[in-house]
């Protein structure tokens, strides 16, 4: 098992991560955990917009989806220090827009994660997405619904979850506890273990699908 996870990242670093690394190892599985806010990260490159005084060296990519679903870089990143400051006024309104605004459509976060989903595969991993619950999913209102007609296969931790599932958070932080990351690795191991009859069999040694051998992963996960 490899932790690919950084913290903030959305799915666009996530991608990138991936691509970076997933031929590095045996990769058997791929695991990215997702949160609805990755949608509110996926849409800025600056991190700053999201988190005011933030200490950042540089922006991060910005993709956008073309006509036909595919990606293109919109954005490149930039280092801070190489570029003159941004005129504080603007700051301001672009934090304002950001609270204010229209949300983010959610076409980038599934064109990103169909990427990530066809990069894992085409090295021979099968690709798995936690839909992790939470406090924050409330207020957003969005759900594993976002993903319908992908053909995902999603393990949504909200499914059967206890009765105060969303409240298995460290206390002051809000980050999941103990608690709640026993409970997801479990259901994990539990997919992980399915046999042929799962639609989405993991592969075999000889990278055929349906087997449980040689079961190695990258985990990217991120949060807050």
């Amino acid at each position: 098992m490899v932790n690919l996870g950084v913290q903030a990242f959305g799915t666009d670093q996530s991608l990138l991560m991936l691509m970076r690394h997933v031929q590095r190892f045996n990769t058997k599985v791929v695991v990215y955990t997702f949160i609805d806010d990755h949608v509110v990260r996926n849409a800025t490159d600056d991190r700053r917009v999201l988190q005011v005084g933030a200490y950042v060296v540089g922006t991060k990519p910005l993709f956008g989806v073309r006509p036909d679903g595919t990606l293109y870089l919109r954005k490149a990143p930039h280092r801070l220090a190489d570029h003159h400051s941004t005129p504080r006024l603007w700051e301001f309104l672009q934090i304002a827009w950001n609270r204010l605004g229209p949300r983010p459509s959610i076409p980038l976060t599934r064109a990103l994660v169909q990427e990530m989903r066809r990069v894992s595969e085409a090295n021979g991993a099968a690709f798995i997405l936690i839909f992790w619950r939470g406090p924050w999913t409330t207020r957003s209102g969005l759900g594993a619904s976002i993903f319908d007609s992908m053909n995902l296969d999603i393990l949504d931790t909200g499914a059967d979850a206890p009765a105060d599932w969303r409240h298995w958070t460290i206390p002051g932080d809000g980050h999941p506890d103990a608690r709640a990351h026993a409970r997801v690795a479990q259901l994990l191991y539990q997919r992980l273990m399915r046999g042929p009859g799962h639609p989405r069999a993991l592969p075999s040694a000889d990278g055929s699908r349906g087997g449980r051998q040689s079961i190695s992963g990258l985990f990217l996960r991120q949060d807050a």
